[in-house]
């Protein structure tokens, strides 16, 4: 993607392409790349940020499950060989268990709520889709120029076509990415209102 140059020697055959139409083609070219190459960098980057984030906080939640399950196993070990641990109270551990397990599904609470794992889910994959269009149409550009038995006129139009339908079939999957998020959004803000309901009888 980032090497254009590059990209022109392998799949363009210059000399098939009329002279006047050629500044016309390749600069049509490189400005959808460029486009396109910005909305996949958008991607990376956002689908990059909720893996971290997702990953985070997941590992917090497990981290706390952790401490849940040792808490009381701790606190009665220390009981049993008479050593104070915090605090001389009974029970303690327990507590402090069923505090760890509250925090760790209010963990997960909140990455079900702000959709870090489905916007990863949703970002990657909307990425790998417009790179396998890109892709796609690298192949289609190929196959046009080596098949000789095209005109230079009509070979113009048809790779104009295939810009024309790559530049669609792009922007029907920022679309679908888009109609998702807005789902994802409704679905995030009713589970949290059952959420809060549950916890507020």
């Amino acid at each position: 993607m980032k090497n254009t140059p590059h990209l022109f020697e392998k799949i363009w055959n210059a000399d098939r392409l009329p002279e006047h139409e050629k500044d016309y083609i390749f600069e049509t070219y490189r400005e959808l790349m460029d486009r396109w190459r910005k909305e996949l960098d958008w991607y990376y980057k956002r689908s990059r940020t909720h893996r971290l984030k997702t990953k985070a906080v997941k590992n917090l939640a497990v981290i706390l499950v952790g401490l849940a399950v040792l808490s009381p196993l701790l606190s009665d070990v220390a009981e049993h060989l008479g050593v104070t641990i915090a605090t001389p109270e009974k029970g303690m551990g327990y507590t402090l268990g069923y505090v760890c397990f509250a925090f760790a599904s209010a963990a997960l609470l909140f990455d079900n709520v702000f959709g870090f794992s489905k916007g990863w889910i949703r970002y990657m994959t909307a990425k790998q889709k417009l790179d396998a269009e890109l892709m796609r149409m690298r192949h289609r550009i190929q196959q046009k120029m080596v098949d000789t038995s095209v005109a230079p006129e009509r070979l113009v139009q048809e790779l104009l076509d295939i810009f024309h339908d790559t530049d669609h079939r792009n922007q029907q999957i920022l679309m679908e990415e888009t109609t998702q998020w807005s789902a994802d959004m409704i679905k995030d803000y009713e589970h949290l209102k059952q959420a809060v309901a549950k916890r507020g009888k």
